[in-house]
């Protein structure tokens, strides 16, 4: 199977990005902090609250959207069932293990998914996808090569979901996109804004062409 390295080292960048934003959780969230026994913590200066938003802003949406684009190649290559029985086991099974060991620290058995929230996501995607996959209007859809053009149209596209997002959680406060921290804590905004990312990468496997088109095209950059 090709290896995309560029993808493989973006993906593996964001990775990285999530210990930066990580990393100063404790000044973000007080009683995140109290529950290691800190009181009183000092509030993080706001050049580190700027890059912390900034890089929130984009980490998660890439990656759905290489999700959704290794997601094609492996069912395009190995099949709809061996591409459900690796996510089930890579994916679904490691967040059932993991936020399990959340329910049985603290006793509560919430079926909590903190940080794990993006594994269920993931797997909820994967679902939805592959019956979409099996339909073939859809299909030819989002597997059909494009006029370069296209990706003008996915940019726009992938705006308009951050408002119509706020809409389908009838809420325009800035944390209305928060991330779900129970299995049950299902927000219709949030999977719309996540799952047209991972579209969005489907598609784009179809169209590489676009990415050299932007490899070929001078940007100027002010």
């Amino acid at each position: 199977m090709q290896r995309y390295h560029n993808l493989d080292f973006l993906r593996a960048f964001a990775m990285m990005m999530g210990l930066v934003i990580h990393a100063p959780l404790l000044f973000w969230a007080p009683d995140f902090a109290k529950a290691f026994g800190i009181d009183n913590i000092a509030p993080a200066e706001e050049w580190v609250n700027v890059i912390g938003r900034f890089i929130s802003s984009w980490r998660m949406p890439l990656f759905f959207l290489l999700s959704g684009f290794f997601a094609i190649l492996v069912i395009e290559r190995k099949g709809t069932s061996q591409f459900l029985k690796d996510r089930f086991i890579r994916v679904g099974l490691t967040c059932l293990v993991f936020s399990s060991l959340y329910d049985i620290s603290d006793g509560s058995f919430d079926f909590t998914t903190l940080h794990l929230w993006f594994l269920y996501d993931l797997m909820i995607f994967v679902l939805f996808f592959s019956l979409l996959y099996r339909y073939k209007p859809t299909k030819d859809l989002l597997c059909t090569k494009m006029p370069p053009k296209i990706g003008f149209i996915l940019v726009l596209w992938l705006i308009s979901t951050v408002p119509l997002a706020y809409i389908f959680n009838n809420s325009w406060h800035p944390s209305a996109l928060k991330a779900p921290i129970t299995y049950f804590d299902l927000k219709i905004g949030n999977l719309f804004y996540y799952f047209s990312y991972f579209l969005v990468g489907v598609i784009l496997y179809s169209n590489q062409n676009i990415f050299i088109k932007l490899k070929t095209t001078k940007t100027i950059m002010v």
